[in-house]
């Protein structure tokens, strides 16, 4: 069936081709300094940055298997390093010498193990050989996933020797750190950020516009047999009723992530699979049933008096002040609260209650609980869910919505 095709085709979501930053002035910049890297031999460094799925490894997967095409660019050599995996510079080193299959050369260096702290002058002299010889014949990309975590190694000394070569253009290198990190520049030493070039390429959001044209992308099959062409009128269909666009809406608003979207695409293909059959009414019902965050789940068992605090903070989140104290939420909700013979130790209660739980957090340090400062951890998109599932909301409640 066509629906099991797309299945297989949205699990390998990290396939270049499904890259929802294809041909942005994103994915032709970081093509240019492949190719310039590649086939100009000049080195660079820079850091992708961005929130977690929203698709940064795919954009470099995607900006390779674009580049391979080209005449001479299949040349390269590229190494991968995972800072949740290399917890310390021996481990990376490792790494890198498997990578280059430089393992027995690196053990010999080190013996044991046992001294390597000792031997961390050689270490260092054995990368930058290694990766002068290698990029004497072969151009060379190293990419840092999760390179935050590189940056609690002793002395950064990884870093610091791959952005030095890097400056010194001896060899043609490219290295791209990969993180979420917004403060990234920040846990670099001194020594390390004077090494980096500071080039940062960064992925925001991309448009509900673009953001439907991808799902299309996922949904539809390429071919030209009647059945792939019935599938693909029926998603373009799909897309286009009002129910769909506002469940794309939703998840959009609430979590605009490809890892997200393909998560929710694949739960509601799965559901469809019996008749393979997808309609507007299961794709709403689907998406209700499991966009259900742990937040919404834990707001189910809050006390009527939290959820007080729950209106308050959402109407203070409405009006786009991301940063409220109780003095402030007491003053939306505390005649409702009066009226409900709740007293003003009880919100206080209930607001502690719900930093507690980590529902809202601290942004300052004051003591005093009035004037201390939190930033709600919820969207608005959940109280949303929250009070619309939460059982037996308060009329009073219900009229402050």
């Amino acid at each position: 069936m066509a629906i099991e095709k797309v299945l297989a085709k949205i699990a390998s979501h990290q396939n270049p081709k499904h890259s929802i930053h294809a041909e942005t002035k994103e994915f032709k910049h970081l093509e240019m300094i492949f190719r310039n890297c590649v086939l100009n031999a000049e080195s660079s460094s820079l850091i992708v940055l961005g929130p977690t799925g929203c698709g940064k490894t795919t954009l470099i997967n995607s900006v390779v298997e674009s580049l391979d095409k080209c005449q001479n660019f299949s040349s390269r050599k590229i190494i991968t390093l995972c800072g949740l995996l290399c917890g310390d510079l021996k481990a990376a080193m490792i790494s890198i010498s498997h990578s280059l299959k430089l393992e027995d050369e690196f053990e010999g260096l080190i013996g044991d193990g046992n001294n390597f702290e000792d031997r961390l002058a050689d270490v260092l002299n054995f990368l930058r050989a290694s990766l002068a010889s290698t990029t004497h014949s072969s151009p060379l990309i190293i990419i840092l996933d999760h390179i935050d975590l590189l940056c609690d190694h002793r002395g950064q000394a990884l870093l610091y020797n791959l952005f030095d070569i890097v400056q010194s253009k001896q060899s043609p290198l490219c290295v791209v750190g990969v993180t979420s990190r917004v403060d990234i520049l920040e846990l670099l030493e001194k020594r390390v950020k004077s090494r980096f070039s500071h080039r940062i390429l960064q992925l925001g959001s991309s448009s509900f516009k673009d953001y439907c044209q991808f799902t299309q992308k996922l949904l539809t099959l390429s071919g030209d047999t009647n059945t792939l062409n019935q599938w693909n009128t029926q998603i373009t269909e799909l897309l286009e009723n009002k129910q769909v666009e506002q469940v794309l809406r939703n998840l959009y608003d609430t979590d605009n992530t490809v890892g997200t979207l393909v998560k929710v695409l694949y739960t509601v293909l799965v559901n469809c699979c019996d008749d393979g059959e997808i309609t507007p009414e299961r794709v709403s019902e689907n998406f209700s049933r499991i966009w259900t965050s742990s937040k919404v789940n834990q707001a189910m068992n809050l006390s009527v008096t939290e959820m007080f605090i729950m209106m308050a903070i959402y109407r203070v989140t409405k009006n786009n002040h991301p940063t409220f104290n109780f003095l402030g939420l007491y003053e939306i909700i505390g005649k409702s609260a009066a009226d409900s013979n709740l007293k003003k130790e009880d919100l206080y209660e209930a607001l502690s209650s719900l930093a507690e739980s980590q529902l809202v957090i601290p942004v300052d340090k004051k003591s005093e609980i009035n004037e201390r400062y939190y930033k709600s951890e919820i969207t608005l998109q959940e109280f949303m869910h929250i009070f619309k599932l939460y059982p037996k909301l308060p009329s009073v409640l219900q009229r402050l919505l």
